[in-house]
């Protein structure tokens, strides 16, 4: 899919919207529905949190300020819940904003003409670590995953870089054509010479019949760049799944309950080119239990709205994945905060 740009206008989502004063996590609380016909009604707040930070609850290498986990019970959080008629966010505006923060890259940034975005969102602590997210659109509605972590922690730098459509094009003695070429040139170099500490990119491109498209240069990358920068982390995601009709659109007119608004989940990856990937060093995470519980893709999950069109992945919806991603790399990725929404 194709990067946008967010308004820069403030937007105000209710499970989006999170305040923190570093280290302490400031005292926030969101109400995501208040809907008295509905039986699922949900009065749990995403954002809340007291104003006296608890350590966190880290065995390993994490090693920035204490903070106080937030207790999220809706979306990736509650798959299992009800189909609920009237999810959050409850305003089409809100449900439809692509992600972005930060302020724009200023070196190895898109050329000036270029349909692409790159930002980067700095904590403010210089020994905080950096994730960069590279890709298209699909890893640009990924990336709230880190903004999360870095409202929440106060010790995260987020950077995204995405070009339209721009899943992976490398391959060796790549030259730079058009765009996408850009895009992961301009990755590739950043990874050489800025070494972040986690590069998140994802490593299939699905398609609305279904099938996923896989790279045959894609694993050579991850080695070179892990040759050019040993000590950064690679984590690789499936790519979310995409319909040919937007179940959001479908949901707004038939319920966010209705059959005809479901699909079926995306067969399993190829395990050969799973383990290539891991070969190579990388991670493999795969979310598409909590996209898609029980095999089955809905417009909302645990009340939250999960797809704004036919292929992207609500902000929203992201940011209750934040956990989920802790507990897929923190083994990996041993400096990521293991407990960042309350048990």
């Amino acid at each position: 899919g194709k990067p946008r740009k967010p308004a820069r206008h403030l937007v105000v989502i209710a499970i989006a919207a999170i305040m923190v004063a570093a280290p302490a996590l400031v005292h926030t609380q969101q109400r995501l529905a208040n809907n008295a016909s509905s039986q699922a009604q949900l009065e749990n707040e995403f954002a809340t949190a007291t104003n006296t930070p608890t350590p966190a609850e880290t065995e390993d290498a994490y090693d920035g300020p204490d903070f106080a986990p937030l207790d999220v019970q809706v979306g990736a959080q509650n798959p299992d819940a009800p189909a609920n008629p009237s999810p959050v966010p409850d305003d089409p505006d809100a449900a439809q904003t692509y992600a972005g923060e930060g302020t724009d890259c200023t070196d190895h940034a898109p050329s000036p003409g270029d349909d692409a975005i790159c930002w980067e969102l700095a904590s403010g602590n210089p020994k905080a670590p950096t994730a960069f997210f590279v890709g298209n659109s699909h890893t640009q509605q990924l990336a709230p995953v880190g903004y999360q972590t870095a409202a929440i922690t106060g010790y995260l730098n987020v950077r995204v870089q995405a070009g339209p459509s721009c899943t992976f094009t490398w391959q060796p003695d790549l030259q730079a054509a058009d765009v996408c070429d850009r895009v992961w040139l301009d990755a590739s170099d950043y990874i050489a010479d800025k070494h972040p500490e986690l590069v998140v990119v994802l490593g299939t491109k699905s398609a609305p019949d279904g099938t996923e498209e896989t790279w045959e240069h894609f694993p050579t990358w991850l080695k070179q760049m892990r040759n050019t920068s040993p000590d950064t982390k690679f984590v690789v995601v499936r790519d979310n799944p995409r319909f040919e009709v937007s179940p959001y659109e479908c949901a707004l007119v038939n319920g966010f309950d209705s059959p005809d608004c479901q699909h079926p989940a995306n067969k399993p990856v190829s395990k050969t080119y799973i383990k290539q990937i891991e070969d190579a060093g990388a991670l493999w995470v795969d979310f598409t239990d909590y996209y898609c519980p029980d095999g089955t893709c809905r417009p909302e999950v645990g009340g939250v709205v999960t797809w704004f069109d036919a292929g992207h992945i609500t902000t929203a919806f992201s940011r209750t994945l934040t956990q989920r991603f802790a507990d897929e790399i923190h083994d990996h990725v041993p400096w990521w905060p293991d407990q960042v929404f309350a048990e």
